[in-house]
């Protein structure tokens, strides 16, 4: 499971640099075959598309089935939580946990 902030409309280079590393040696990737979910958050209205679109790429080419349904995008991201760390709405909270468990 992969959740990502958005970065200039991509993932944040040290998790772009951590799927390359695991993937190497060419042919011993620990990535191959292995499932995946992909989940993108940013503190604006676009909600990390670029960077969840960027991330599927890369794990398309390794060979990871990645769940197409829900997707995960989290706008708005500084307002999800209370001042006790809390998610504010019961709706946010459905909606993660479906897509929790579509992926289980």
């Amino acid at each position: 499971m992969f959740v990502t902030p958005e970065y200039n409309r991509s993932i944040p280079g040290v998790l772009k640099n951590a799927i390359d590393i695991a993937s190497r040696p060419y042919g011993e990737s620990v990535w191959d075959g292995k499932p995946a979910m992909v989940a993108s958050q940013s503190i604006s209205n676009l909600s990390g598309f670029g960077a969840n679109h960027h991330l599927r790429q890369s794990l398309v080419f390794l060979n990871m089935p990645v769940l197409q349904q829900p997707e995960v995008y989290i706008a708005n991201s500084t307002e999800l939580f209370d001042d006790n760390d809390n998610v504010k709405s019961d709706d946010t909270v459905k909606f993660l946990q479906s897509a929790v468990d579509a992926f289980a």
